[in-house]
Protein backbone atom coordinates (compact mmCIF):
# COMPACT_ATOMS: atom_id res chain seq x y z
CA UNK A 1 0.00 0.00 0.00
CA UNK A 2 2.95 2.27 0.86
CA UNK A 3 5.26 0.74 -1.83
CA UNK A 4 8.31 0.46 0.29
CA UNK A 5 9.83 -2.99 1.75
CA UNK A 6 10.17 -4.06 5.44
CA UNK A 7 13.36 -6.27 6.26
CA UNK A 8 14.22 -7.46 9.20
CA UNK A 9 16.12 -10.81 10.73
CA UNK A 10 15.10 -13.17 13.08
CA UNK A 11 17.97 -15.63 14.27
CA UNK A 12 17.11 -18.78 16.25
CA UNK A 13 19.29 -20.84 17.98
CA UNK A 14 18.60 -24.73 17.23
CA UNK A 15 21.84 -26.07 18.33
CA UNK A 16 22.23 -27.32 22.08
CA UNK A 17 25.15 -24.51 23.36
CA UNK A 18 24.64 -21.41 23.67
CA UNK A 19 26.25 -18.95 20.74
CA UNK A 20 27.03 -15.18 20.81
CA UNK A 21 25.81 -12.46 18.14
CA UNK A 22 28.48 -10.19 17.31
CA UNK A 23 27.45 -8.67 13.93
CA UNK A 24 23.98 -8.74 13.01
CA UNK A 25 22.40 -6.27 10.18
CA UNK A 26 18.85 -5.97 9.88
CA UNK A 27 18.95 -5.44 6.03
CA UNK A 28 21.64 -5.06 2.81
CA UNK A 29 20.10 -2.69 0.10
CA UNK A 30 21.60 -3.59 -3.37
CA UNK A 31 21.67 -1.06 -6.37
CA UNK A 32 21.75 -2.05 -9.67
CA UNK A 33 25.18 -2.99 -10.36
CA UNK A 34 27.40 -1.04 -13.12
CA UNK A 35 26.48 3.01 -11.93
CA UNK A 36 28.18 5.48 -10.14
CA UNK A 37 26.15 6.58 -7.12
CA UNK A 38 25.63 9.57 -4.95
CA UNK A 39 24.76 9.18 -1.34
CA UNK A 40 22.84 11.41 0.75
CA UNK A 41 22.89 11.62 4.58
CA UNK A 42 21.69 13.69 7.17
CA UNK A 43 24.68 14.92 9.71
CA UNK A 44 24.79 17.84 12.30
CA UNK A 45 25.32 18.14 15.78
CA UNK A 46 23.46 19.82 19.40
CA UNK A 47 22.25 22.69 18.00
CA UNK A 48 22.68 21.91 14.39
CA UNK A 49 20.87 18.86 13.32
CA UNK A 50 19.47 17.37 10.48
CA UNK A 51 21.74 19.12 7.96
CA UNK A 52 21.70 17.21 3.92
CA UNK A 53 24.81 16.17 2.89
CA UNK A 54 25.68 15.19 -0.75
CA UNK A 55 29.12 12.99 -1.55
CA UNK A 56 29.57 10.20 -4.42
CA UNK A 57 30.23 6.74 -3.63
CA UNK A 58 33.69 5.82 -4.72
CA UNK A 59 35.37 1.90 -4.00
CA UNK A 60 35.28 1.14 -0.48
CA UNK A 61 33.10 1.83 2.37
CA UNK A 62 31.28 4.70 3.85
CA UNK A 63 30.26 4.62 7.42
CA UNK A 64 27.82 6.29 9.31
CA UNK A 65 26.81 5.51 12.47
CA UNK A 66 25.88 5.85 16.38
CA UNK A 67 27.86 4.47 19.50
CA UNK A 68 26.05 6.85 21.77
CA UNK A 69 23.18 4.96 23.22
CA UNK A 70 20.39 7.43 21.26
CA UNK A 71 20.22 7.77 17.36
CA UNK A 72 22.48 10.85 18.05
CA UNK A 73 22.76 14.53 16.76
CA UNK A 74 25.13 13.85 14.19
CA UNK A 75 24.12 11.33 11.91
CA UNK A 76 20.38 9.86 11.25
CA UNK A 77 20.06 6.43 10.32
CA UNK A 78 18.66 7.42 6.91
CA UNK A 79 19.80 7.20 3.58
CA UNK A 80 19.13 8.63 -0.23
CA UNK A 81 21.43 7.19 -3.29
CA UNK A 82 20.83 8.46 -6.55
CA UNK A 83 22.88 8.59 -10.23
CA UNK A 84 24.00 12.17 -9.38
CA UNK A 85 20.74 13.60 -11.37
CA UNK A 86 17.93 13.54 -9.03
CA UNK A 87 16.57 16.68 -7.87
CA UNK A 88 13.20 16.90 -5.80
CA UNK A 89 11.07 16.26 -8.38
CA UNK A 90 12.66 13.77 -10.75
CA UNK A 91 14.70 11.18 -10.92
CA UNK A 92 15.55 7.85 -9.61
CA UNK A 93 16.04 7.45 -5.91
CA UNK A 94 16.29 4.62 -3.75
CA UNK A 95 16.25 5.08 0.10
CA UNK A 96 15.65 3.60 3.30
CA UNK A 97 15.63 3.75 7.06
CA UNK A 98 16.05 2.05 10.09
CA UNK A 99 13.10 1.80 12.80
CA UNK A 100 15.84 2.09 16.02
CA UNK A 101 16.42 4.35 18.65
CA UNK A 102 19.81 3.10 19.73
CA UNK A 103 23.23 2.69 18.66
CA UNK A 104 23.29 1.64 14.69
CA UNK A 105 25.58 1.78 11.78
CA UNK A 106 25.20 2.82 8.14
CA UNK A 107 27.58 1.20 5.77
CA UNK A 108 27.74 1.68 1.95
CA UNK A 109 30.04 -0.08 -0.09
CA UNK A 110 31.08 0.17 -3.55
CA UNK A 111 33.32 -3.25 -4.65
CA UNK A 112 35.76 -3.35 -7.62
CA UNK A 113 33.29 -5.05 -9.27
CA UNK A 114 30.79 -1.92 -9.68
CA UNK A 115 28.14 -3.22 -7.86
CA UNK A 116 26.89 -0.88 -4.55
CA UNK A 117 25.15 -2.21 -1.65
CA UNK A 118 24.00 -0.69 1.64
CA UNK A 119 24.17 -2.22 5.01
CA UNK A 120 21.69 -0.99 7.63
CA UNK A 121 21.14 -2.49 11.43
CA UNK A 122 22.03 -2.63 15.41
CA UNK A 123 26.26 -0.80 15.68
CA UNK A 124 28.27 -3.95 15.68
CA UNK A 125 30.84 -1.84 17.68
CA UNK A 126 31.20 -3.21 21.28
CA UNK A 127 27.77 -5.19 20.53
CA UNK A 128 26.95 -8.70 21.76
CA UNK A 129 23.57 -10.93 22.37
CA UNK A 130 24.13 -14.22 24.03
CA UNK A 131 21.85 -16.82 22.40
CA UNK A 132 20.72 -20.09 24.81
CA UNK A 133 19.61 -23.29 23.50
CA UNK A 134 16.10 -22.11 21.73
CA UNK A 135 16.02 -18.44 21.87
CA UNK A 136 15.12 -15.88 19.34
CA UNK A 137 16.92 -12.54 18.73
CA UNK A 138 15.09 -10.18 16.47
CA UNK A 139 16.21 -7.16 14.86
CA UNK A 140 14.39 -3.56 14.27
CA UNK A 141 13.15 -2.96 10.86
CA UNK A 142 14.61 -1.50 7.93
CA UNK A 143 12.24 0.16 5.41
CA UNK A 144 13.32 0.92 1.89
CA UNK A 145 11.57 2.11 -1.17
CA UNK A 146 11.92 3.57 -4.58
CA UNK A 147 11.30 6.72 -6.19
CA UNK A 148 10.92 7.71 -10.13
CA UNK A 149 9.73 11.69 -8.89
CA UNK A 150 13.06 12.53 -7.31
CA UNK A 151 13.67 12.91 -3.52
CA UNK A 152 10.14 14.59 -3.39
CA UNK A 153 8.75 10.95 -3.89
CA UNK A 154 10.69 9.40 -1.38
CA UNK A 155 9.65 11.48 1.06
CA UNK A 156 6.09 11.37 0.30
CA UNK A 157 6.37 7.79 0.49
CA UNK A 158 8.02 7.93 4.08
CA UNK A 159 5.44 10.47 5.06
CA UNK A 160 2.30 8.52 4.28
CA UNK A 161 3.90 5.49 5.80
CA UNK A 162 5.02 7.14 8.84
CA UNK A 163 1.34 8.92 9.09
CA UNK A 164 -0.29 5.89 7.89
CA UNK A 165 1.40 2.79 10.05
CA UNK A 166 3.90 4.05 12.75
CA UNK A 167 2.86 7.35 14.36
CA UNK A 168 0.15 6.28 17.48
CA UNK A 169 -2.14 8.77 16.54
CA UNK A 170 -1.95 8.81 12.63
CA UNK A 171 -2.66 12.26 10.69
CA UNK A 172 -3.66 14.21 13.69
CA UNK A 173 -2.67 17.68 13.92
CA UNK A 174 -1.12 18.93 17.07
CA UNK A 175 -1.87 21.83 19.21
CA UNK A 176 -0.11 25.55 19.03
CA UNK A 177 2.58 25.34 22.20
CA UNK A 178 4.11 27.15 24.55
CA UNK A 179 6.87 26.02 26.66
CA UNK A 180 8.17 27.97 29.83
CA UNK A 181 11.66 26.99 29.06
CA UNK A 182 13.10 30.07 27.60
CA UNK A 183 10.90 32.24 29.32
CA UNK A 184 12.02 31.27 33.04
CA UNK A 185 14.55 28.60 32.93
CA UNK A 186 14.58 26.70 36.46
CA UNK A 187 13.05 29.33 38.47
CA UNK A 188 9.13 28.20 37.97
CA UNK A 189 6.56 28.05 40.65
CA UNK A 190 2.80 28.27 40.71
CA UNK A 191 2.41 32.42 40.38
CA UNK A 192 4.83 32.82 37.55
CA UNK A 193 3.82 30.16 35.74
CA UNK A 194 0.07 31.06 35.88
CA UNK A 195 1.43 34.11 34.79
CA UNK A 196 2.89 33.34 31.46
CA UNK A 197 -0.03 30.95 31.21
CA UNK A 198 -2.52 33.95 31.15
CA UNK A 199 -0.20 35.72 28.70
CA UNK A 200 -0.72 32.94 26.41
CA UNK A 201 -3.95 32.28 26.20
CA UNK A 202 -3.83 35.55 24.97
CA UNK A 203 -1.49 34.82 22.11
CA UNK A 204 -3.88 31.89 20.72
CA UNK A 205 -1.84 28.93 22.35
CA UNK A 206 -3.33 25.47 22.48
CA UNK A 207 -0.95 23.92 25.19
CA UNK A 208 0.91 25.07 27.74
CA UNK A 209 3.92 22.98 29.00
CA UNK A 210 6.18 23.56 32.49
CA UNK A 211 9.90 22.85 31.63
CA UNK A 212 12.54 21.70 33.72
CA UNK A 213 12.76 22.83 37.73
CA UNK A 214 8.81 21.75 38.64
CA UNK A 215 10.19 18.92 40.63
CA UNK A 216 11.47 18.39 44.05
CA UNK A 217 15.48 19.67 44.44
CA UNK A 218 15.40 21.36 41.35
CA UNK A 219 16.94 24.89 41.65
CA UNK A 220 19.41 23.73 38.94
CA UNK A 221 20.97 21.50 37.19
CA UNK A 222 22.67 19.97 39.89
CA UNK A 223 20.27 18.36 41.59
CA UNK A 224 16.55 16.64 41.62
CA UNK A 225 16.35 14.39 38.78
CA UNK A 226 14.76 10.86 39.90
CA UNK A 227 12.94 12.78 42.31
CA UNK A 228 9.59 13.09 40.09
CA UNK A 229 7.15 14.54 42.50
CA UNK A 230 6.24 18.68 42.84
CA UNK A 231 8.57 20.59 45.05
CA UNK A 232 7.10 21.79 48.55
CA UNK A 233 8.80 25.12 48.00
CA UNK A 234 7.36 25.60 44.18
CA UNK A 235 4.41 24.89 44.46
CA UNK A 236 3.36 24.27 47.94
CA UNK A 237 -0.46 23.32 47.09
CA UNK A 238 1.42 20.49 44.17
CA UNK A 239 0.47 21.30 40.69
CA UNK A 240 -3.20 20.71 40.58
CA UNK A 241 -4.16 24.71 41.07
CA UNK A 242 -1.49 25.48 38.23
CA UNK A 243 -3.47 22.95 36.21
CA UNK A 244 -6.77 24.33 37.01
CA UNK A 245 -5.39 27.71 35.74
CA UNK A 246 -4.54 27.16 32.56
CA UNK A 247 -7.54 24.75 31.95
CA UNK A 248 -9.79 27.64 32.86
CA UNK A 249 -8.12 29.48 30.13
CA UNK A 250 -9.06 27.19 27.65
CA UNK A 251 -5.34 25.38 27.79
CA UNK A 252 -4.53 21.88 28.00
CA UNK A 253 -1.11 21.53 30.10
CA UNK A 254 2.02 19.74 29.48
CA UNK A 255 4.80 18.55 31.87
CA UNK A 256 8.74 18.36 31.16
CA UNK A 257 10.24 14.97 32.36
CA UNK A 258 13.65 13.07 31.84
CA UNK A 259 13.44 9.67 33.16
CA UNK A 260 16.26 8.28 31.97
CA UNK A 261 18.28 10.52 33.86
CA UNK A 262 19.60 10.85 38.03
CA UNK A 263 21.79 13.51 39.72
CA UNK A 264 23.60 12.20 42.29
CA UNK A 265 22.65 14.63 44.51
CA UNK A 266 18.68 13.16 44.97
CA UNK A 267 16.95 10.60 46.89
CA UNK A 268 16.99 8.44 44.16
CA UNK A 269 21.02 8.18 43.73
CA UNK A 270 21.35 8.06 47.81
CA UNK A 271 19.64 5.15 47.74
CA UNK A 272 19.60 3.02 44.56
CA UNK A 273 23.57 4.16 43.59
CA UNK A 274 24.01 1.19 41.51
CA UNK A 275 21.06 1.79 39.26
CA UNK A 276 23.39 3.55 36.99
CA UNK A 277 25.60 3.29 33.84
CA UNK A 278 28.89 2.20 35.81
CA UNK A 279 31.87 0.34 35.68
CA UNK A 280 33.14 -0.61 39.16
CA UNK A 281 36.80 0.23 38.57
CA UNK A 282 36.26 3.58 37.02
CA UNK A 283 34.96 7.11 38.47
CA UNK A 284 31.74 7.77 37.44
CA UNK A 285 31.33 11.09 34.37
CA UNK A 286 28.65 13.41 34.71
CA UNK A 287 27.58 15.41 32.44
CA UNK A 288 25.17 17.88 32.87
CA UNK A 289 25.77 16.77 36.47
CA UNK A 290 23.57 13.77 35.88
CA UNK A 291 24.32 10.15 35.49
CA UNK A 292 22.30 7.29 33.38
CA UNK A 293 20.07 5.22 34.80
CA UNK A 294 20.47 1.93 33.13
CA UNK A 295 17.05 1.18 31.48
CA UNK A 296 18.36 -2.59 31.11
CA UNK A 297 17.06 -2.80 34.25
CA UNK A 298 13.40 -4.56 35.32
CA UNK A 299 13.56 -2.94 38.50
CA UNK A 300 14.18 0.62 36.80
CA UNK A 301 11.96 0.34 34.49
CA UNK A 302 9.35 -0.54 37.27
CA UNK A 303 10.22 2.17 39.36
CA UNK A 304 10.15 4.56 36.37
CA UNK A 305 6.91 3.67 35.40
CA UNK A 306 5.21 3.64 38.64
CA UNK A 307 6.51 7.00 39.44
CA UNK A 308 5.10 8.39 36.16
CA UNK A 309 2.19 6.00 36.18
CA UNK A 310 1.15 7.94 39.56
CA UNK A 311 1.45 11.56 38.34
CA UNK A 312 -0.60 10.62 35.27
CA UNK A 313 -2.99 9.59 37.36
CA UNK A 314 -3.49 12.25 39.78
CA UNK A 315 -3.46 15.39 37.78
CA UNK A 316 -5.09 16.08 34.19
CA UNK A 317 -1.59 16.28 32.14
CA UNK A 318 -2.48 16.21 28.41
CA UNK A 319 1.41 16.09 27.01
CA UNK A 320 4.81 14.86 28.27
CA UNK A 321 8.25 16.07 27.00
CA UNK A 322 10.47 12.87 27.45
CA UNK A 323 13.80 14.59 27.12
CA UNK A 324 17.17 13.19 27.05
CA UNK A 325 20.00 15.59 27.38
CA UNK A 326 23.61 13.49 28.10
CA UNK A 327 25.41 10.67 26.06
CA UNK A 328 26.97 7.54 27.54
CA UNK A 329 30.35 7.65 29.20
CA UNK A 330 31.05 4.59 30.92
CA UNK A 331 28.74 1.80 29.64
CA UNK A 332 29.05 -0.90 32.51
CA UNK A 333 26.36 -2.91 33.55
CA UNK A 334 28.34 -4.67 36.50
CA UNK A 335 25.66 -7.75 37.62
CA UNK A 336 24.25 -8.11 33.57
CA UNK A 337 22.21 -11.27 33.52
CA UNK A 338 24.00 -11.70 30.14
CA UNK A 339 27.22 -10.29 28.11
CA UNK A 340 27.47 -6.74 29.18
CA UNK A 341 27.22 -6.01 25.48
CA UNK A 342 23.77 -6.75 25.66
CA UNK A 343 23.38 -3.16 27.36
CA UNK A 344 23.23 -0.99 23.84
CA UNK A 345 19.98 -3.16 23.00
CA UNK A 346 18.50 -4.11 26.49
CA UNK A 347 18.50 -0.31 27.32
CA UNK A 348 16.60 0.97 24.45
CA UNK A 349 13.99 -2.04 25.07
CA UNK A 350 13.49 -0.44 28.38
CA UNK A 351 12.92 2.51 26.99
CA UNK A 352 10.44 1.31 24.70
CA UNK A 353 9.14 -0.71 27.43
CA UNK A 354 8.53 1.83 30.09
CA UNK A 355 7.56 4.72 27.20
CA UNK A 356 4.88 1.81 25.89
CA UNK A 357 3.54 0.97 29.38
CA UNK A 358 2.81 4.44 30.10
CA UNK A 359 1.12 5.23 26.61
CA UNK A 360 -1.37 2.06 27.57
CA UNK A 361 -2.35 3.45 30.39
CA UNK A 362 -2.70 6.83 29.81
CA UNK A 363 -3.63 6.66 25.96
CA UNK A 364 -5.00 10.50 26.13
CA UNK A 365 -1.55 11.82 27.06
CA UNK A 366 0.45 13.23 23.79
CA UNK A 367 4.37 12.30 24.05
CA UNK A 368 7.34 14.32 22.81
CA UNK A 369 10.76 12.77 21.76
CA UNK A 370 13.38 15.21 22.98
CA UNK A 371 17.07 14.21 23.13
CA UNK A 372 18.45 17.57 23.57
CA UNK A 373 16.70 18.53 20.52
CA UNK A 374 17.32 16.03 17.84
CA UNK A 375 18.91 13.37 19.21
CA UNK A 376 16.49 10.56 19.08
CA UNK A 377 14.60 11.16 15.90
CA UNK A 378 13.46 7.84 13.98
CA UNK A 379 11.15 5.59 13.59
CA UNK A 380 11.15 3.63 16.43
CA UNK A 381 10.65 6.43 18.90
CA UNK A 382 7.40 7.31 16.18
CA UNK A 383 5.89 4.54 17.85
CA UNK A 384 6.07 5.80 20.92
CA UNK A 385 5.86 9.39 20.32
CA UNK A 386 3.66 11.49 18.85
CA UNK A 387 6.23 14.39 17.92
CA UNK A 388 9.76 14.89 17.73
CA UNK A 389 11.43 18.15 19.02
CA UNK A 390 14.02 18.76 15.86
CA UNK A 391 16.05 20.95 17.72
CA UNK A 392 16.93 22.89 21.05
CA UNK A 393 17.96 25.62 18.64
CA UNK A 394 14.88 28.02 17.73
CA UNK A 395 16.33 30.58 15.34
CA UNK A 396 13.80 30.78 12.95
CA UNK A 397 16.31 31.08 9.78
CA UNK A 398 18.83 28.29 11.30
CA UNK A 399 15.41 26.28 11.34
CA UNK A 400 14.63 26.32 7.71
CA UNK A 401 17.80 24.29 6.68
CA UNK A 402 17.42 22.00 9.72
CA UNK A 403 13.78 21.61 8.30
CA UNK A 404 14.82 20.62 4.87
CA UNK A 405 16.52 17.47 5.88
CA UNK A 406 14.20 16.58 9.02
CA UNK A 407 11.00 16.49 6.49
CA UNK A 408 12.73 13.99 3.84
CA UNK A 409 12.35 11.45 6.26
CA UNK A 410 9.45 12.82 9.30
CA UNK A 411 6.14 14.02 7.62
CA UNK A 412 5.31 17.81 9.48
CA UNK A 413 2.69 16.78 11.95
CA UNK A 414 5.63 14.81 14.03
CA UNK A 415 8.15 18.19 13.75
CA UNK A 416 7.55 19.83 17.01
CA UNK A 417 8.55 23.81 17.35
CA UNK A 418 7.44 26.23 20.21
CA UNK A 419 6.38 29.68 20.42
Amino acid sequence: AHDLIERWVSATNDGPEPLTIERIWSAQWHLPAGHTYRLTHATGRHMDEMLLRRELLNEGIKVLESRRLITSHHHNPWFAVDRGTADEEGGEVWFGVLAWSGNWKLSAEVTHFASTRVSLGINDWDFAWRLLPGETFMTPSSYAGYSREGFGGASRRLHNFIRDVILPNGRAINKVFYNSWEATLFDVDESSQIELAEIAAGLGVELFVLDDGWFHGRNDDTAGLGDWWPDEQKFPRGLAPLIERVNDLGMEFGLWIEPEMVNPDSELYRAHPDWVLHFPTRNRTEGRNQLILNFGRIDVQNYIIGLFDQLLSSHNIAFIKWDMNRNVSEPGWPDAPGDPRELWVRYVQGVYRVWGTLRERHPHVTWLSCAGGGGRADLGILRLADQIQMSDNIDPTLFLSMQEGFSQIFPMNTLHAWV
